[in-house]
Order: structure tokens, then C-alpha cells, then sequence
């Protein structure tokens, strides 16, 4: 449209961290070899509620995120703002971008996060202070609790980054539409470079039990825990948590080639929409994350024919996998080969949608398609889709990566090979 400035977007750094991982390269190679990050977790059994999987984070990676962050001799034990801080750090210094430089380009920050609580020993102190006084705890009010916008100032502050953080809360899909919002400052030309990221800790007693009382959690009967998150399996049984923290550096394509920066994907189109269908399902259908496909194929001025892979929502839920099969087998009658990830990482809620973008950049970078862990069959009802049982040699183009939350939050992004 005239007088509509339309610049390119192009991805240059990125970091993450999950389980036993912070290093994007040795994630994806590990799960090439099909390994998983899910097992019993710890901190439930060791409050005697056992046989329940997720990713969390070991006391090894705790140690090694606290080294690292307090190496400016300000310590936290926040494991969110830890994970931030590193995988933040890890994006920027991909991108080749220091503390000084981000000042003079005047990068923003856009910062996902869904929930913060206390730790889990001080609620069981806190817990077992209390149980006599009162039938309530007032988890909200308990020690020192940072919130979402204090984690995004404090890494404004320590990575020297210009103006307010926007903050997202958008449920699962939070930090895609983080990207979406800084996709849309680059193209409009009012920003040349932005830093976006989300972190959570998804594990947390708190947001297994929340998860549990809406019948999202992992409910199954499988004996090897690494097999209970199964995203399109006709035994599918429920999500299992994670925690994590990713980062993306999003730059204008013409910035990022005039400093040498080099590109690892263009982000060729975006969508983000509200459904409000329910506030814990969408339409079994898939009508509306067929809607929210195809508006980011128009962004990107592509067909659907055009998809080469796509990297699913894919949460091991019934309602999820079974609106999602069906909005992609309307959408692309030529089968893509679709993953989820989560099978073998789990959700991590606001993060997982950048978690994806970083995996898929690498598969566009290594010409390698990623296996989707413990799939077997399509459910009987499902939509007909072609899942990727094995880890493959693939050269792909164009990837669509999908994020669906509660509360009908939706966004799919398409990632692009980069030129050169």
C-alpha cells in the first residue's frame, strides 16, 4: 500500500535454555537422536505425588545460570529472571551485538511471561507454618515475588536497552505475539532492531495444579515417563510442563547487512488473533486456526503450497491436536511433514512458541527435519496429516510454525530460508 513503509525482517541472534541444554546447536543435534528432556519430576515426588513427568530444570543448570548471571556481583535465585538474563545474553552474543552497541542502535525489548510464584520450599514453609491458622494461603503476598514487568526492567538495565519493556501475557502463545509486536516495529521502519524473549517456569507445583484442575496435565498410564507427551498419538493423554527461557534478536534485513551481521532467516509473514471461543478450548473444527494460518500466509505473500514443514502447536492434548490436524489438512492438501517438539521437550508456555522459531531456523540452517517423538498412530477422528516419525535429511524453504493458547490466542509465524 502507499506510504505504508514494508521493510524486511530478519532473525540474527538467538539463545535458549531448557533442561540439561543452553546451547541451540546441541539441542537440536540431541533431539536428531531422538532424546528426550522429560522425566519424573523431582520436586513433586520428592512432596510424595509421584509418576508425574516434566522438563525441569536440574540443580546443575540452576548453578550454572547463577554463575553466569552473577558475574556482575548482583545475585538473584529468581529462576526466571535467571533464565532470561542468560539466554538473553547467549542471543546477543550471536548476533554480535555488545552492551554498547545495543545502545547506540536503540533496541527495544519485547518479554513474554504468563505467571511468576515463590519458590516451592518457601511455599511449604510457608505451608506448614500455617495450616493450623488458616484453610487459605495467600500464595500472592509470600516473600519476595517479582513480577513480570520488574524481570523485563531489570534486563533493560543490565543489557542497556532504550525505552519501557512490553510485556506479554498472552498464555501459551505470549512470546509469539512478543514477536509479532516487534515483528511489526521493524517492518513499519519505527525500529531497526529489537530484542524479543519470554521466560517461564512452567514446572512450578503451582502450575502443574492449574493445569490439572482445567484437564490440560498429563493423565496417562505410561510407565516410561519420556513417553507421555505424544502430541497427534491416538493414546495421547495430556500436556507435560516445562521450564525455559528463549531469546530471539529480530533486526531490519537492510541494518543487519550494513553492520555484517549475519542472517539466519527472514521472517517472511506473521499473524496473531483473538477467538474467544472458550477460555480453555477452541472450535474442534479447527476453523480458527485455519483462519490464523492462512492470514500469515497472505502477510507472506505466499500459497499454501508454498509450506515445506511445518512445526505444530502439537501439545498432546485432545482438543489442541484435534482442531490443529484438521485446520492443517484443510490448509495444506499437499501433507507438509508436520513435528511437535513437545514430545520430546515438553510445554513451556510463553516460551515455546520462540523455542520453536529458534529450532526451526535450525533445520533451515542444517537441512535436517526433526523427528516428532512417540507418535504411532492418528487419533480415529483426527485430521489427516503427515507426522514426522524420524529424524531426515530435508532442505526446506518456508516453515510455518504455529502457537495456540488459552483464552483463544493464536499465532503462526513463517519462518524463510535466508538468501545467500
Amino acid at each position: 500500500m502507499a506510504g505504508i513503509t514494508t521493510e524486511k525482517v530478519a532473525v540474527t541472534g538467538y539463545g535458549l535454555i531448557v533442561r540439561n541444554h543452553d546451547c541451540p546447536s546441541d539441542l537440536f543435534n540431541s533431539l536428531m537422536e531422538e532424546r528426550s528432556l522429560i522425566c519424573e519430576d523431582a520436586l513433586l515426588k520428592k512432596y510424595g505425588i509421584n509418576n508425574i513427568p516434566s522438563a525441569k530444570l536440574t540443580s546443575t543448570d540452576i548453578d550454572k545460570l547463577r554463575n553466569q548471571f552473577n558475574v556482575t556481583k548482583q545475585p538473584s535465585n529468581n529462576r526466571v529472571l535467571l533464565m532470561a538474563y542468560c539466554a538473553g545474553e547467549n542471543s546477543l552474543q550471536m548476533a554480535g551485538l555488545t552492551h554498547q552497541k545495543l545502545k547506540q542502535y536503540k533496541c527495544e525489548l519485547f518479554f513474554a511471561n504468563n505467571k511468576m510464584f515463590i519458590d516451592g520450599d518457601t511455599l511449604t514453609h510457608y505451608f506448614n507454618e500455617n495450616t493450623s491458622s488458616s484453610e487459605y494461603i495467600d500464595i500472592e503476598h509470600v516473600g519476595a515475588l517479582m513480577r513480570p514487568y520488574e524481570i523485563a526492567e531489570e534486563l533493560i538495565k543490565r543489557f542497556h536497552l532504550s525505552g519501557q519493556p512490553r510485556v506479554y501475557s498472552d498464555a501459551c502463545t505470549a512470546g509469539m505475539v512478543a514477536l509479532y509486536s516487534a515483528y511489526l516495529t521493524i517492518k513499519s521502519g519505527r525500529r531497526n532492531i529489537a530484542l524479543v524473549g519470554a521466560s517461564e517456569e512452567a514446572t512450578h507445583p503451582i502450575m502443574q495444579i492449574l493445569f490439572k484442575k482445567v484437564r490440560a496435565l498429563y493423565d496417562g498410564k505410561f510407565t516410561e515417563l519420556n513417553q507421555s507427551s505424544r502430541a497427534f498419538d491416538k493414546d495421547r493423554a495430556g500436556c507435560v510442563l516445562a521450564d525455559a527461557s528463549a531469546f530471539l534478536v529480530v533486526e531490519n534485513y537492510a541494518h543487519a547487512i550494513a553492520r555484517k551481521a549475519k542472517i539466519l532467516a527472514e521472517i517472511a509473514g506473521m499473524s496473531r488473533q483473538s477467538e474467544g471461543y472458550k477460555m480453555t478450548s477452541t472450535d474442534l473444527s479447527g476453523k480458527y486456526y485455519l483462519n490464523c494460518m492462512s492470514s500469515a500466509l497472505k502477510d507472506a505473500e505466499l500459497l499454501p503450497e508454498d509450506i515445506d514443514h511445518i512445526s505444530s502447536h502439537g501439545t498432546s492434548t485432545v482438543n489442541n491436536d484435534l482442531a490443529e490436524s484438521k485446520a492443517i489438512n484443510a490448509l495444506f492438501p499437499h501433507q507438509p511433514p508436520v513435528i511437535s517438539t513437545k514430545s520430546a521437550m515438553g510445554h513451556s508456555l510463553a516460551v515455546s512458541g520462540l523455542l520453536e522459531t529458534i529450532l526451526s531456523i535450525e533445520t533451515l540452517n542444517n537441512n535436517q527435519l526433526l523427528p516428532s517423538l512417540n507418535f504411532s498412530e492418528l487419533g480415529k477422528i483426527d485430521g489427516l496429516i503427515h507426522v514426522n516419525k524420524a529424524a531426515k535429511a530435508l532442505r526446506v524453504k518456508h516453515i510455518l510454525s504455529n502457537s495456540f493458547g488459552f483464552g483463544g490466542e493464536n499465532s503462526s509465524l513463517i519462518l524463510k530460508r535466508a538468501e545467500g
